[in-house]
Formats: structure tokens, sequence, C-alpha cells
């Protein structure tokens, strides 16, 4: 008799430790890291800026193209996440890359990824709604820094 009522009050006494941890979560790096928080509950996530933007090769490719008409729209994963003018006053082209902080002659998005590490689809459009190309980008967060996306 004494071994049974052993078992559930061992049983119970586990259920009580292990429920009464704080859950969430538990990354330093996450948007939404909980300092107390004891157990990781999966619900981490990251932000990374993605900036895209063209060199002077593919800004010129665009601009000859008869079948172009600008702006460049943006979608990730089939939404659509914002556009780039390439006939705006402040537009500028970037041979080595823009640095992180830049501005002009860029589209700046801001990807809340729920891994330290995704692969992405971008799809081009112009206004007009044609393809433009496709990019299968991989997404790595680094503090500090930003994913470029070179059209």
């Amino acid at each position: 008799m004494k071994k049974p009522i052993l078992i559930t009050a061992t049983a119970a006494l586990m259920i009580l430790t292990f429920s009464c941890k704080k859950q969430g979560c538990t990354d330093t790096f996450a948007d939404n890291y909980a300092e107390d928080a004891e157990v990781d509950d999966g619900t981490c996530t990251f932000t990374q800026t993605m900036i895209f933007y063209l060199n002077d090769s593919r800004h010129d490719d665009y601009s000859n193209n008869s079948g172009f008409y600008a702006p460049f729209h943006f979608y990730i994963d089939g939404e659509k996440i914002g556009e780039l003018s390439t006939s705006s006053s402040n537009f500028q082209t970037y041979n080595s890359g823009p640095s992180c902080t830049e501005t002009n002659g860029v589209f700046r998005y801001d990807f809340v990824m729920e891994n330290k590490f995704e692969s992405v689809t971008i799809d081009i459009k112009d206004q007009l709604d044609n393809s433009h190309g496709s990019i299968t980008k991989s997404v790595a967060l680094s503090d500090g820094d930003c994913s470029l996306v070179l059209l």
C-alpha cells in the first residue's frame, strides 16, 4: 500500500516542480527575450534588416529594358513588402554595396524570423506586375548587421 502512495506523491512533486518554472524566450539575441524565463517555450523571434539596392550594371540593364516599368515591387514568400523607385531624386547605385545605415537609393525592410537562419524567396515585379526575377536568399541573424540584396 505504501508503494502506490509514494509513486503518486513523487509524480505530484515532479509535476509541481517542473510546471512552476516560468516559460518564455531564453535566447538573449531575440526580440522577445524574457529575462525571468527558465524554460524556453519556442516563441523566440529575431529581426534582421534587409537592404535592397542596385549597382551601376544592374541599373543600366533595367533602364535599357523597354519592358520594365519602374518602380520595383518586392515580395517575400508571396507577401508584398514594399518598393524602390529608380526615378526619385535621391536614388543612387552602390557598386560595393551600401552600408547598413544607408537610406538613399535603397529599400529597407525589417524581416522577422522565428529562427536565427531562414531561407526566403524574393520576387521582383514592376508596376505593371511583370516579373523581373526571383531570388532565394539566406537570411542569417548577425548582431548589428544587415542582409544586403543586390537586385
